[in-house]
């Protein structure tokens, strides 16, 4: 079996760490055995790039791996007269088009070549670094971070270019789903419309987050069985805790291996193996294991889907103590007889996560505040080398002062008498943390229902993108969700400030608000008479007015049956141990930090359990309203 990986790279347009971000992919794919092609700068034009691809796809052949990475600006292209846009990729020389000759490659030509390398291979991965829009606010992001999105968009000769793809394509031009292929696995940095960003480091060397997070994450798995699943699961919170609105997402058969065919079930396939007196587990922190984890072990064969919650044919339980990245080691709590080498382990229960803080300052006053920290069910410090801490304390004289990766959250405190209100502080931080990465579908499907996000100023509306928009503290907003499935649903819409301080928007209905055949959707802002008059903002109690905007997010959480989610708002939420909805468990976990049972509980299982969770995003500006520019 052959390996081919077409490693593509387009540095231009005030990006600086593509061409890092390229060598070191292809020093890792290389590692890895993939031969691969290294195309930027000169090689990166539009013709280079489309010959590369077309090389890769006339080399590879059935059973062979292909890869094929892009790294640079994205954006959308239009023709007004369509009424529509394509998403674009950017090759090195797109401003020397003309109006007969553009540049760009469009996501429609990619998912032709796409399929046709699926053709000839099922082994597929394509991995995009770029953004999906450039018509973000670019506030709240970590001094010196710059978006992957094109500042100045090329659309000249972009109709005449799609004219001649419809020339030579015909009808089946307007058919292509870019993203239809049920065989390649699709790796990307963001969502639609979400920016990637790339930072500089200590050399004051540039490099993609998604792109560097992605190869550390690959490099810690090495050859250990994983699926892309749980490798993007690592990989999202890494950058979620560093840049809140780009969440990196994975489509196609996401259950494969790395650069592989074969599949696992990375919360079920879990190998056990005897140490001397102690155990180790195919599973760790990069699958989501945590220290106090609890895993019934059943003999070869057994049943796993849906385990028996009774312990009549379990060997042992093993009770996790030591947690590396993908193994873990633990010891026997019940259970006397001998483990074969091929038995399974089945989680039991799980562990909360506990959100990692950097702490600064001299060390005897950083050496209490850590065991504060430490002594919280949510919070820990952050480990030597990790990365992605949500918050750092900064210590300095008898002053406390907390901040994200945003700036400040808040006033200087007294170390002396204000570290009770720190840590709450960090612990909502936390919460709004663990919201953000419970994002996407668990047993309830995105396209169930239609969100929809816009301001409103004098009775006219205007649509805004899901992130990226700006809003003064004058401005009002709306957002209609409809339900578009089958199925009733029950809604729910979170605030979560810049301050981590998480408000239920539809506290008026505690179960959330039901969405069926008599009432398909809900307008947050319409008042009872039909008018709209939108949602009132405000800069956030006790959060510093710097002048810089900072980010608002709206969550829209939905589930087939009642949930009683006011809790969360003031930290109170708390579930008995295997009680509740699947969305309570996971929520009251973020709270409370205590473990829960998961046996059994799966929303597979149960048709009136799941949840769907969406994020939204603003940038609440302190300075001057912003609607009075809708036309």
């Amino acid at each position: 079996m052959a390996q081919r990986a077409l490693v593509l790279g387009s540095q231009i347009d005030g990006l600086r760490g593509v061409d890092n971000d390229t060598r070191q992919m292809a020093e890792m794919l290389d590692a890895r055995g993939f031969a691969v092609d290294l195309r930027i700068g000169a090689d990166a034009t539009r013709a280079g790039m489309l010959a590369g691809y077309d090389q890769l796809i006339a080399a590879s052949g059935t059973g062979d791996a292909a890869v094929v990475y892009y790294c640079g600006h994205g954006y959308y292209a239009a023709v007004p007269e369509e009424g529509r846009s394509w998403q674009c990729i950017v090759p090195t020389d797109l401003r020397h088009g003309t109006v007969t000759d553009w540049r760009g490659i469009t996501a429609w030509e990619l998912s032709i070549k796409q399929a046709q390398l699926t053709a000839k291979t099922r082994n597929v991965t394509v991995i995009l670094d770029c953004c999906h829009s450039a018509q973000l606010s670019r506030s709240e992001d970590p001094i010196g971070s710059v978006p992957r999105a094109l500042p100045h968009p090329v659309d000249t000769g972009f109709d005449h270019h799609l004219a001649g793809l419809r020339a030579n394509y015909g009808a089946a031009f307007d058919a292509v789903d870019p993203v239809g292929d049920p065989h390649a696995v699709r790796v990307i940095a963001c969502g639609q419309s979400e920016s990637a960003f790339e930072r500089p480091d200590a050399a004051g060397q540039y490099h993609g987050v998604f792109t560097e997070e992605l190869i550390e994450v690959l490099r810690q798995v090495g050859t250990a069985p994983a699926s892309w699943a749980a490798i993007i699961r690592a990989v999202r919170g890494r950058v979620l805790r560093q840049f809140r609105r780009q969440r990196p997402d994975i489509e196609g058969p996401i259950r494969r291996g790395p650069f592989s065919l074969t599949e696992h079930d990375d919360l079920r396939d879990v190998a056990v193996t005897v140490v001397g007196e102690r155990f180790r587990l195919s599973t760790g922190q990069l699958t989501g294991a945590a220290v106090g984890d609890l895993y019934r072990v059943l003999p070869p064969g057994s049943p796993i889907d849906d385990p028996v919650d009774d312990d009549a044919s379990a060997l042992a339980h093993l009770e996790i103590t030591e947690v590396f990245a993908m193994t873990a080691n633990a010891c026997r709590t019940a259970g006397t007889g001998p483990i074969p080498g091929d038995a399974v382990a089945v989680p039991v229960r799980r562990r909360a996560s506990r959100w990692p803080v950097t702490v600064e300052g001299p060390p005897p006053a950083r050496a209490a505040v850590e065991a504060a920290i430490a002594a919280t069910p949510t919070l820990r410090t952050l480990s030597p080398g990790e990365a992605g801490a949500i918050a750092t304390v900064h210590i300095e004289h008898d002053a406390v002062t907390i901040a994200d990766p945003g700036g400040p959250v808040c006033l200087p405190l007294p170390l002396s008498s204000g570290m009770g209100v720190v840590l709450i502080q960090l612990a909502n931080l936390g919460v709004a943390q663990g919201l953000r990465e419970l994002e996407g579908e668990h047993g309830v499907a995105a396209a169930e229902l239609a969100i929809e996000l816009g301001t409103v100023h004098e009775g006219r509306t205007r649509r805004l993108p899901d992130h990226g928009g700006v809003l003064g503290l004058r401005d009002r907003y709306y957002v209609t969700i409809e339900r578009r499935g089958q199925r009733s649903l029950f809604v729910h819409v979170l605030n979560v400030s810049a301050r981590g301080k998480v408000a239920l928007l539809t506290h008026f209905a505690r179960g959330g608000v039901a969405l069926d055949r008599r009432s398909p959707s809900i307008t947050l802002g319409q008042r009872a008479d039909g008018a709209l008059g939108g949602v009132g903002v405000r800069w956030p109690e006790g959060l510093p007015l710097t002048g810089t905007p900072r980010l608002t997010e709206l969550v829209v959480i939905a589930t087939p049956a009642l949930s009683d989610l006011s809790g969360l708002e003031t930290r109170e939420l708390v579930v008995t141990r295997g009680g509740g909805s699947q969305i309570q468990r996971a929520l009251a976990a973020l709270c409370d930090g205590k473990s829960r049972d998961v046996s059994g509980s799966g929303a597979q299982n149960h048709a009136l359990d799941g949840f769907f969770v969406k994020r939204l995003s603003l940038s609440l500006d302190p300075g001057e309203p912003r609607a009075e520019a809708i036309a």
